[in-house]
């Protein structure tokens, strides 16, 4: 009876949702796709890449969306990077530090602390502010990062005491530029896999 249940209780909330008038049930599969499997991904062919214009990048938010971003400005190593809906990333050294648009406000990262052309230590520590809005709030951070230079990989673990959340993100890079990252930006978002492409 047990298995039974288990078996027919997506089904008995697939008719439920189903049957209200303000929600048409071909909206009910593609839904639950996105939520169990994720969002449709797409690979970037030569093709794609030579018929954009200006260096872009291919956002995967979670399992939730994907989206490209183009490179609008550079200024001072901060590249802004905006995309068909008005959102906003701008990054320094492949690292996000502000992220505007979003429905669940913004946010921008005080005293960024690295460079991938400098020498630091795998021990040193280092720390910065981050200011998030919905509700507006500071929030300290210390940073550690662990530069592999041979596989070209940066880690890097930032903790929110407050929160008492760690995260882990990581860089990749090659001929000094960031090509690939994950990145954990804010506690109401899911992980960001970033690919990059330069033009």
């Amino acid at each position: 009876m047990t298995c039974m249940s288990r078996t027919f209780a997506p089904l008995i909330i697939l008719m439920i949702i189903a049957s209200c008038s303000t929600f048409p049930v071909t909206q009910v599969f593609p839904l639950i796709k996105t939520a169990v499997v994720g969002a449709d991904d797409f690979e970037i062919s030569d093709d794609f890449i030579n018929q954009m214009k200006y260096s872009f990048l291919k956002v995967k938010i979670g399992k939730s969306a994907v989206a490209i971003f183009v490179l609008s400005t550079i200024e001072s190593d901060e590249y802004t990077w905006v995309n068909s809906t008005g959102e906003k990333i701008v990054t320094k050294n492949g690292k996000i530090f502000l992220l505007s648009g979003l429905d669940i406000g913004n946010f921008s990262l005080f005293a960024y602390p690295y460079e991938f052309n400098k020498e630091i230590s795998n021990e040193e520590i280092f720390f910065s502010t981050l200011r998030l809005e919905n509700p507006l709030a500071y929030v300290d951070l210390s940073t550690s990062y662990y530069f592999d230079y041979e596989k070209q990989e940066l880690h890097e673990t930032t903790k929110i005491d407050v929160l008492k959340k760690t995260y882990r993100n990581l860089y990749k890079w090659n001929n000094g530029k960031v090509v690939y990252s994950e990145q954990k930006v804010h506690p109401d978002l899911p992980i960001l896999k970033i690919n990059y492409y330069y033009k």
